[in-house]
Parts: structure tokens; sequence; C-alpha cells
């Protein structure tokens, strides 16, 4: 496991702050708050599917596998 997490490590240090727009970042931080994608398109006045269409690209920006990837690499930093 420990390379997993060195892997990511990596990766994230590769994202340049730049990379992520504000929207993402926004919904990023609603992800890592525990937020469903029902409740981030709510938050946010944006459709399920833009939702679902930014955490795609915020999961291949950050090289995260899943939700909980992602938060524990956005908590991480």
């Amino acid at each position: 496991m420990p390379a997993i997490l060195g892997r990511h490590e990596r990766l994230t240090d590769m994202v340049h702050p730049g990379d992520i727009s504000k929207r993402e970042k926004e919904i990023l931080k609603l992800l890592a708050e525990g937020l469903s994608n029902h409740e981030m398109a709510t938050h946010t006045g944006l459709s399920i599917n833009t939702i679902k269409t930014h955490l795609k690209r915020i999961y291949k920006k950050i090289g995260a596998r899943n939700r909980a990837d992602a938060a524990r690499i956005f908590m991480s930093k």
C-alpha cells in the first residue's frame, strides 16, 4: 500500500495550482467535506451531470481513483 500512496503524492506534486479551476477547487472542498453529488449540485446551483464531469476531471488531474482517494489527497495538502 505505501507504494500507491507515494505514487499519488508524486502525482499531486506535478499538478500546478493553475491546473485546477476555481470551480474544481470548490467541488473538491465539498467532496472532502463529505457532500454527495446531489448535495454539491444543490449547493453550487449546478446539475448533477456537471458535478460528475468536474469530479472526473479532478480525479484525472490529481491522480485519484475515487472519491475517498480524492478527499485524502485534498486533505493531505
